[in-house]
């Protein structure tokens, strides 16, 4: 009886993950295109960009937008650069707002729209450069996989064996 229970209270649990991610991968902010998901996986993915105005650079990995006239915080997709108690933080916020200034703004969405805490997860390019594998490239993030967002996943994870086998940035202490 007690294995029956407690398969039965798995079972719920994983149905309710599953849904949650589910419906995070389909909800549409305001303002934003349905989302279809693309086949094969292209770097950046075959949706339209989103044109976007840099307000606030917050850290490393995350910015403060306007798109459409709404405004939006972004979080990059495939990556993470240290919090601000850790080493290299920064560094990685300056060469962040370094990257954004080198031409207009376009975001692309991958499968997910939002993360649990509200942001935009977004691939950003400024002018012809790839931020996100731009910092991963540098040494100044790490490739943070998720399941889902794996359009530029194998860019990313190239760029961040160079900048390991390089020793840039975070790399060049040992990490």
């Amino acid at each position: 009886m007690a294995l029956r229970r407690a398969a039965f209270g798995f079972a719920f649990v994983a149905v309710v993950v599953v849904g949650y991610f589910l419906a995070m991968s389909l909800y549409k902010a305001p303002g934003q295109p349905p989302f279809i998901w693309p086949q094969p996986y292209t770097c950046p993915p075959p949706l339209p960009p989103e044109q976007a105005t840099l307000l606030r650079v917050v850290d490393g990995d995350t910015i403060l937008v306007e798109v459409a006239g709404q405004i939006a915080e972004i979080r990059y997709i495939g990556m993470n650069t240290p919090e601000p108690w850790q080493a290299g933080y920064e560094e990685a916020t300056q060469f962040n707002a370094s990257l954004l200034q080198r031409g207009p703004l376009r975001l692309y969405r991958d499968r997910f729209n939002v993360d649990h805490l509200g942001r935009w997860l977004r691939y950003v390019f400024a002018g012809d450069v790839f931020v996100n594998e731009a910092l991963v490239r540098f040494g100044w993030a790490e490739v943070f996989w998720t399941p889902f967002d794996t359009a530029c996943q194998t860019r990313l994870r190239t760029a961040q064996n160079e900048a390991r086998l390089s020793r840039r940035g975070l790399w060049a202490v040992g990490k």
